[in-house]
């Protein structure tokens, strides 16, 4: 089981650390040394940093001052440890570093070196907590007020179509064809002019136009002209003579 350590806050909250020993494997098993995978560790005096300081220091000592009494300064004391990934190919995939301000003996070392491949890690996404913490301690130097939100319990939400989407959606709609069972009212199709002709005539004659159809027709076939008739009676009685006659 992971060892997780606690760390009091200044503002009373209790936070849990994974410690690097917790990490590390996971690290390993991202990028393995047997890849040829590799984590330097160089460490830095502030003078190499601050060239300003080492004209700063020249300058005092040729002015007298004793070594002692400059390099007493915090700025003067101290080691920087630079943490460094490099992959296979000799390139730096990553960075970071750390500060030990007093390194007396052999642990204070140690510990410099320590914390700079924790950071190292924290920075490639293997337990970030820390860097929450700097960025923290970043925003309340700038006087910045901030707050953390706890995050929400509530089931995300699908992002709302963009407009674009909702005009191909709308287009789509429009373009399905109306379900096929549905009944569409047919209209009738207009009357030929030889029948609109018939009709015409039957109903100015009182004689039903299909009456007048069947006349039209047996003097097809006949091969005679329809002969005109004035009312209903005539009309009965031209089709039953027409349809007497011998083809």
């Amino acid at each position: 089981m992971a060892k997780v350590v606690e760390i009091f806050n200044k503002d009373g909250t209790v936070s849990e650390y994974l410690p690097l020993s917790a990490r590390l494997g996971h690290f390993l098993e991202t990028y393995p040394p047997s890849k040829g995978f590799q984590v330097i560790i160089e460490p830095c005096d502030p003078l190499g940093l601050k060239p300003g300081m080492a004209s700063l220091l020249k300058a005092g000592i040729e002015a007298g001052r004793e070594v002692k009494e400059i390099t007493a300064s915090p700025a003067m004391a101290g080691v920087i440890f630079k943490a460094s990934l490099i992959d296979p190919e000799g390139r730096v995939l990553a960075t970071a570093s750390s500060y030990q301000m007093k390194v007396s003996q052999p642990k204070d070392w140690e510990i410099g070196e320590t914390s700079a491949r924790q950071r190292l890690l924290a920075a490639l996404g293997f337990g970030g907590d820390v860097l929450d913490e700097d960025e923290e301690g970043d925003m309340k130097g700038q006087g910045l007020k901030f707050q953390v939100k706890k995050p929400s319990t509530k089931s995300p939400q699908p992002p709302s179509p963009a407009p674009a989407a909702k005009q191909e959606q709308k287009e789509k709609a429009e373009a399905v064809p109306e379900v096929a069972d549905k009944k569409q009212p047919v209209e009738p199709e207009p009357p030929k002019k030889e029948e609109a002709k018939q009709e015409k005539t039957a109903a100015s004659n009182n004689v039903p136009a299909a009456l007048m159809r069947q006349i039209e027709h047996q003097a097809r076939l006949k091969g005679i002209e329809p002969p005109e008739v004035k009312n209903l009676d005539e009309a009965r009685e031209a089709l039953k003579k027409m349809m007497a006659m011998a083809t």
